[in-house]
C-alpha cells in the first residue's frame, strides 16, 4: 500500500559543506545534522535567524560562516556558562573562531529565557533552530513563544527528535519528536536512509489553523516544571492565542505543576527511605562487630 506523507527525506550525501573537527567546534550536532542545517540555510537564504539553545556555540559558528551577507543571527540560551564546562562561556567557540565582521552580525541573549527577550528580537524571523532541554515541556514553550514572530514560510529546525530512541539514558527526551509529530505543516524534512535525529518544517496556514494540537499535546506528562515565572507565559499565550488555547494552557500548567511536585515528593521520600535502610543496615553490622569484640 502506498503511503502519502508530507515528510520529505533529504539525501545529505549530495551536500558537502565545510565541517570542522568536532573536537574544535564542540558542535552538539553530528556532521550529517550540520549538513542538513546548512543545506536548508542555503536554500532559504534567511535574513533573520533565531537560535534557541547555544551551548558551546558550534552551530552558531556554522550559521555565521554560511548565512547570507545581509543576514543577522540572534542566539538565546538560558545559561551563561557552557553546561559541559562551567569555566567556559556559552557560545565561546563562535567567539573564538569567527572574525570580527561575522561577530557584528551576531546578537546574543545569554542567561535568560526566550520569553525574556523575544520582544527585543522582534518580528520577521524567517529561520528558527530550537535545540534545548528535549524534555517536556521545553521545546513546546520555546516554539509557542516564537511562533507569533515568525514569517509565513519560515523554516523551523528541531534537533534531537529521536534522542529518546538513540540514547538509553535519555528515555524522557521525547519533547522534540512529539512537537515535530503534532505540529501541522505541508512541508516537513528529515534525513534519508537513517533514523534522522533532526527534522524541519515550514510555517504555513495549516500551522496556525491546527495550533490547538500543540496545546493538546502539552497535557502529556512533564519531566520538570520550569523554574521561571509561568505567569508570564500565561499572559503571553492569552495575548497571542485564542481563548480556547489560553484556557487549555491554564488548566495544563496548573495540573502539571501539581503532578511534577508530587512526583518529586515521592522520589525524595523514596530516597530518604532507602538512605534510612542503608544506615540502619550499616549500624546493625557495626553494633554486631562491637558486640562480638566486647564479648
Amino acid at each position: 500500500m502506498d503511503i502519502n506523507s508530507n515528510i520529505k527525506e533529504l539525501d545529505i550525501s549530495l551536500f558537502n559543506y565545510e565541517y570542522l573537527d568536532p573536537g574544535l567546534t564542540k558542535a552538539e550536532m553530528s556532521k550529517n545534522d550540520t549538513q542538513f542545517v546548512l543545506h536548508l540555510l542555503n536554500q532559504k537564504e534567511p535574513l533573520k535567524i533565531l537560535e534557541i539553545g547555544v551551548a558551546a556555540g558550534g552551530t552558531s559558528y556554522y550559521i555565521l560562516n554560511n548565512m547570507s551577507e545581509n543576514a543577522r543571527l540572534f542566539s538565546v540560551d538560558i545559561s551563561q556558562t557552557f553546561y559541559r564546562n562551567p569555566d567556559k562561556e556559552v557560545g565561546y567557540i563562535a567567539k573564538e573562531l569567527c572574525n570580527e565582521q561575522q561577530l557584528t552580525k551576531w546578537t546574543t541573549y545569554f542567561g535568560c529565557d526566550i520569553i525574556d527577550c523575544i520582544d527585543s528580537i522582534g518580528d520577521g524571523i524567517d529561520f528558527l533552530i530550537i535545540d534545548t532541554v528535549h524534555s517536556m515541556p521545553g521545546e513546546f514553550l520555546s516554539f509557542l513563544v516564537s511562533l507569533p514572530h515568525l514569517n509565513n514560510n519560515a523554516m523551523v529546525i528541531l534537533h534531537d527528535i529521536h534522542l529518546n530512541y538513540l540514547s538509553p539514558r535519555a528515555t524522557d527526551s521525547y519533547c522534540t519528536t512529539l512537537l515535530f509529530s503534532v505540529v501541522s505543516s505541508n512541508n516537513k524534512y528529515i534525513i534519508r536512509d537513517q533514523i534522522s535525529n533532526i527534522g524541519a518544517f515550514s510555517i504555513d496556514a495549516t500551522t496556525s489553523d491546527n495550533i490547538f494540537n500543540i496545546f493538546h499535546a502539552l497535557f502529556i506528562s512533564w519531566s520538570y516544571y520550569p523554574d521561571f515565572d509561568m505567569i508570564r507565559y500565561s499572559q503571553y499565550i492569552n495575548q497571542f492565542y485564542s481563548e480556547r488555547c489560553s484556557f487549555y494552557f491554564e488548566q495544563c500548567i496548573s495540573r502539571q505543576k501539581f503532578i511534577v511536585h508530587e512526583k518529586n515528593s515521592i522520589k525524595n521520600n523514596l530516597v530518604k527511605v532507602i538512605i534510612k535502610k542503608i544506615l540502619a543496615t550499616k549500624l546493625n553490622k557495626l553494633a554486631q562487630r562491637i558486640y562480638f569484640q566486647v564479648k
